[in-house]
């Protein structure tokens, strides 16, 4: 039964996929009426995707076992299939206003305008995600749902809670020392920290691609990489990510020290304090 579950996720998430790319693929010599018929199928695949996901988180054992990982990467590769066509018809639009050729859906796919599109959005985010586990490692906000709990209310928690009992297997990863034992124990802000810092180069690279591509268009020479490192281009891009990742993630943390939902693990219970802390993390 759970194979025959997470064979229908895999197929909802291919559906998910292939159907916003599937217009894509039609043939321009065959005129509107192809594309017409392949955005039908292409919406129907979609269609299919979403009854395929809601069957897994409702009906599957994945509702407890992967449905949030399931959710989450389904609307990931949603927005890619979204991207690649409106992306795609973007690029094509432009490049009849020079006169040029429309590009095939490969070559699209291979161009620095759609790859620096992802890595610009995936170094943000992987950087926010960094900065807030790191800095929650040492830093405290009281009533935030997820913050390490201030002293007088650690003391107050000691007074009157017993400490709880592990079990033996859950007490190996604390007997870890040395390097190995630093590294477990920041293995998760390293991990963000170096999804961050791949997809910050990958973002040099392809958004220098982009600048290059956008070059040839003008006639204008290329540029290299230290004189896209210090363009304002760059950099611009940069921090209109990062100011968005960074307002998001403070307008959650400040927002959930007042504010509640109901049976979600990210909200405090609806009958805990304001003042109170780290409730989430208990």
């Amino acid at each position: 039964m759970r194979l025959a579950y997470r064979n229908c996720a895999l197929a909802g998430m291919a559906c998910l996929f292939f159907g916003p790319v599937l217009p894509l693929a039609h043939v321009p010599v065959l005129g509107d009426i192809t594309l017409l018929s392949y955005s039908f199928t292409g919406s129907f695949l979609v269609l299919i995707g979403l009854l395929a996901a809601g069957l897994c988180l409702y009906l599957g054992t994945y509702r407890t076992l992967g449905a949030v990982g399931i959710a989450l990467v389904a609307l990931f590769v949603l927005c890619v299939g979204a991207q690649c066509i409106t992306g795609y018809s973007s690029v094509n639009a432009e490049r009849a206003a020079h006169g040029l050729p429309a590009l095939a859906v490969g070559a699209y796919l291979g161009t620095g305008t759609f790859l620096d599109g992802m890595f610009v959005n995936l170094q943000a985010a992987f950087l926010q995600l960094a900065v807030l586990i790191t800095f929650s490692a040492f830093l405290e906000q009281r009533g935030a749902a997820h913050s390490r709990k201030p002293a007088d209310e650690k003391a107050a928690q000691r007074r009157y809670r017993q400490k709880p009992v592990l079990p033996d297997g859950a007490r190996g990863a604390n007997k870890i020392s040395g390097r190995a034992g630093w590294l477990y124990r920041n293995s998760l802000s390293l991990a963000f920290i170096g999804l961050f810092l791949l997809c910050f180069v990958l973002h040099v690279w392809s958004g220098m691609k982009q600048t290059n591509e956008l070059a040839r268009l003008a006639n204008e020479p290329s540029v290299g990489v230290v004189s896209y490192l210090v363009s304002p281009r760059f950099w611009f891009s940069n921090f209109q990510t990062w100011q968005a990742e960074f307002l998001a993630i403070s307008a959650y943390v400040v927002l959930s020290i007042f504010l509640r939902q109901a049976h979600s693990s990210e909200s405090k219970p609806e009958d805990a304090l304001d003042s109170e802390t780290g409730v989430t993390n208990e």
